[in-house]
C-alpha cells in the first residue's frame, strides 16, 4: 500500500491494495513498532550518496548529500538531506530485502512520483505527491510517502523539477 501524506491530510492513492483498511502511525496488533531512520546528518554536504547504508540493506543511486542554500527546501534551518544528481531529478534506492513499512519525507514544487518494484524490476505499485501546490507559501510542501508491502526490493522516486528527501524511514 501507498499513500501520501501533506499538511497532515491523508490521501490513499492504491484503492486496490489488500490492504486499503485503516491507515497505521508506527503501531501494529502486537503493540508499537520499533522505526528506524537513516542518520543523513552524518553525511558530508556534497558527498554522493552510494553505498554509506549498505550494512542497513539500502544502497541509493543518483543521490548527493546537500544543505540546501534556498530556505523553501529547508523549514527549521538548513540541514543535510539528499537530492538527486542526474538531470532526470531521480533517485533510485535498492533494498537486499523487503522492509514491512517505509516512510520517505519529501519536498518539492513539482509533482514527486513514487514508483516500487519488486525483485524483477516490475512495477509493484505507484503514487505522487498532491497535483495541488500552495502557491502563496514561501516553502516548498513536505510531503510524506508510505509503503507497506514485502515485495519491495526497490524504489524510485523522480520529479519533473528539483526536489530533496528528509528522511528515510522504516
Amino acid at each position: 500500500m501507498l499513500s501520501a501524506v501533506s499538511g497532515g491530510s491523508l490521501a490513499h492513492l492504491n484503492p486496490f491494495s489488500r490492504d486499503s483498511g485503516a491507515y497505521r502511525r508506527g503501531t501494529s496488533q502486537t503493540g508499537p513498532a520499533h522505526r528506524r531512520s537513516l542518520p543523513f546528518h552524518r553525511l558530508i554536504p556534497f558527498e554522493a550518496v552510494k553505498e554509506q547504508y549498505a550494512d542497513w540493506g539500502i544502497v541509493f543511486k543518483g543521490a548527493i548529500a546537500l544543505t540546501p542554500s534556498n530556505p523553501s527546501f529547508y523549514s527549521r534551518g538548513p540541514r543535510v538531506v539528499l537530492m538527486p544528481v542526474s538531470h532526470r531529478h531521480a533517485i533510485t534506492i535498492t533494498l537486499n530485502q523487503p522492509l514491512p513499512r517505509i516512510t520517505l519525507q519529501v519536498r518539492g514544487y513539482q509533482d514527486i512520483r513514487l514508483s516500487a518494484l519488486d525483485r524483477n524490476g516490475h512495477c509493484v505499485t505507484h503514487c505522487k505527491t498532491f497535483r495541488y501546490r500552495h502557491a502563496e507559501h514561501h516553502k516548498a510542501p513536505l510531503e510524506e510517502l508510505t509503503i507497506e508491502g514485502r515485495r519491495t526490493y526497490e524504489l524510485v522516486l523522480e520529479s519533473s523539477g528539483p526536489f530533496v528527501l528528509e528522511s528515510f524511514s522504516f
